[in-house]
C-alpha cells in the first residue's frame, strides 16, 4: 500500500503518503494539513468571529502570533490609516498633505522656468493640466498653444449706401467709402499666425437702419479667395444699436491678407450708421 494509516478508519486520522512523501492529517476524508519537503500545508482554516488583528509568522520554525502594527513594521510598510505627507524628487516643488480624507497637492512655482524664457516654437508641446468638477468628462489637459493668444481690434466705421442685393462690399479702414473692389484700405495684414475670432456690425446714431425682416450676410476672404461665409444674420433690432454678430475662427498664416465683407438680402435697405469690429487672435509673437 502507498499510505500507512495511524489510525484505524482511513478518513480519519495521521498517515504517511509514500507518493508524494508527505505526512498528512485528515478528518471525514478532508486533507486539513500536509508536512513535505516544501513545507507546511494548513487548508480550510476558519474565518476569525472577530477583528483580533493577530497574524501568524514564523520565529525560528516556531509558529507565533504577532499584532498588526509589528506585522507593518517587520515588512517595512508604512503608515495606512491615512495619507502620509510627500514630496516629489521629479517635480519642483511639488508635496502633498497628511489630510486622510482630502490630501492637498501644492506646486511651489518659484523654481518653475517661466514661459517668457521657453522658445515659442515649444509652446504646442506644453499643456496645462484642467480638473474638470462633476461634469462627467473627466480631468483633461489643455494645450498652451490653443490657450495663449493676444487679441486684436480692428474698427471699421463707414455709412453703408449699397442699394444692391447680390453684391458683397468691403469693411474699409481709414476711410469711410464702402467699396466691393480690392483695394489697400479694406484689406488686413496678417503680422502673425492665429484666426480671426469675432466679427459684429452695429447700428450708430445717428441713422438709423432700415426697418423689414431682412438680414446680413458676412463673408472671410484670404489671399483675395473665400474662407467663411456666416449664414443669414438677423440683426438685435432694426434701430439704433441693432447688431449682427459671427464667429467664423478662420486660420492664417503670417503674411496672409484678410478682407471682410458682407452682403444684404433685400434691395435698398441700408445698415446705414454703421461701426463694425473684427477681433483677431495671434499666437505668441
Amino acid at each position: 500500500s502507498p499510505a500507512v494509516y495511524f489510525t484505524a478508519r482511513s478518513s480519519t486520522g495521521m498517515y504517511f503518503d509514500y507518493v508524494s512523501n508527505s505526512v498528512l492529517f485528515s478528518s471525514n476524508a478532508s486533507e486539513r494539513i500536509k508536512i513535505n519537503s516544501t513545507g507546511l500545508t494548513i487548508s480550510n482554516i476558519s474565518a476569525a468571529t472577530s477583528d483580533t488583528d493577530k497574524f501568524l509568522v514564523s520565529d525560528s520554525g516556531l509558529v507565533k502570533y504577532r499584532t498588526g502594527t509589528q506585522v507593518r513594521s517587520d515588512i517595512g510598510a508604512g503608515t495606512v490609516t491615512g495619507a502620509t505627507a510627500a514630496t516629489s524628487d521629479y517635480l519642483d516643488g511639488i508635496n502633498v498633505s497628511a489630510s486622510t480624507t482630502t490630501p492637498v497637492i501644492g506646486l511651489d512655482i518659484d523654481g518653475l522656468t517661466e514661459l517668457s524664457t521657453i522658445d515659442n516654437r515649444s509652446f504646442d508641446d506644453i499643456y496645462a493640466l484642467c480638473l474638470e468638477d462633476d461634469q462627467g468628462e473627466g480631468n483633461v489637459k489643455i494645450p498652451m498653444a490653443g490657450m495663449l493668444r493676444q487679441n486684436t481690434v480692428f474698427l471699421s466705421n463707414f455709412y453703408d449706401s449699397n442699394s444692391t442685393s447680390s453684391t458683397y462690399y468691403f469693411f474699409p479702414f481709414n476711410t469711410l467709402s464702402e467699396t466691393s473692389s480690392n483695394q489697400y484700405y479694406n484689406s488686413i495684414p496678417c503680422f502673425a499666425a492665429g484666426r480671426v475670432a469675432r466679427i459684429m456690425m452695429m447700428n450708430m446714431p445717428s441713422a438709423n437702419m432700415s426697418t423689414g425682416t431682412w438680414t446680413t450676410q458676412i463673408r472671410v476672404s484670404k489671399n483675395g479667395s473665400t474662407a467663411n461665409t456666416s449664414t443669414e444674420l438677423t440683426p438685435t433690432s432694426y434701430a439704433i444699436g441693432g447688431r449682427i454678430e459671427y464667429n467664423p475662427y478662420t486660420s492664417f498664416s503670417k503674411g496672409d491678407r484678410l478682407q471682410i465683407s458682407f452682403q444684404k438680402s433685400t434691395t435698398n435697405v441700408f445698415w446705414n450708421s454703421v461701426s463694425c469690429v473684427v477681433v483677431l487672435q495671434f499666437g505668441i509673437i
